[in-house]
This record gives structure tokens, sequence and C-alpha cells, in this order.
């Protein structure tokens, strides 16, 4: 939770506000860390579909390699896109996927 609740604090620089804008993230994402996890089921599911129906060669490739599953994409899943304005706006934003980057290449 930190590696949005840091940056949030950083740019705000005001704790009531970086804690509003964190509290309100987390509701519009709530689903995908129940207990269940349905909500990054559903996700992980359209993301099966989409791909079976528009990627057929990457899904059976997928589906050969025993990652139909999707669970690759986890993480990418639980936090909804940044807008594009943010993006722009703030260095930051492009961080979290330098690491994610980083450490699942071994390069960190």
């Amino acid at each position: 939770m930190s590696d949005l609740a840091a940056p949030l604090l950083l740019v705000m620089q005001d704790e009531v506000e970086a804690f509003w804008c964190f509290q309100e993230l987390m509701q519009q994402v709530e689903a995908n860390f129940h207990k269940d996890q349905n909500g990054m089921h559903r996700q992980l599911e359209m993301l099966q579909a989409l791909s079976a129906q528009f990627e057929p060669a990457l899904f059976q490739y997928l589906q050969s390699k025993d990652s139909a599953n999707f669970y690759f994409c986890f993480r990418s899943c639980a936090w909804p896109r940044q807008p594009p304005a943010l993006l722009a706006a703030s260095p930051l934003a492009a961080s979290p996927l330098a690491w994610h980057a980083c450490l699942h290449t071994g390069a960190a």
C-alpha cells in the first residue's frame, strides 16, 4: 500500500489530503482486495477472454506454458491505471513501473 501512499504524500505535501486521496483510491479498488479476491479473478478472466478472442496465438502459447491463468498480470491488475495527465505531470508516476521491471528481471 505504501507504493501509492508515499508518492501521494510526497506530491501533495499534506498528510490529511494525501490520506483522503488514498482512502478514495482504496474504495475504488476494494473488490481487488477482498478475501476471496473476486475483483482480481474477474479481471484475470476478462484478460483470458480478450486474449483468446483477439490474440489466439498468444493465448495458445500461454496455455502451452501453463500460464493462461494470467497470474503474471496480478500486480498490474490490482491498481487502476493513472490518468495520462498525472503521468505527464509527475516523474514519480513511472517509478513503480521501473521498480516492477527491475525486480522481475533481476536487475535490482
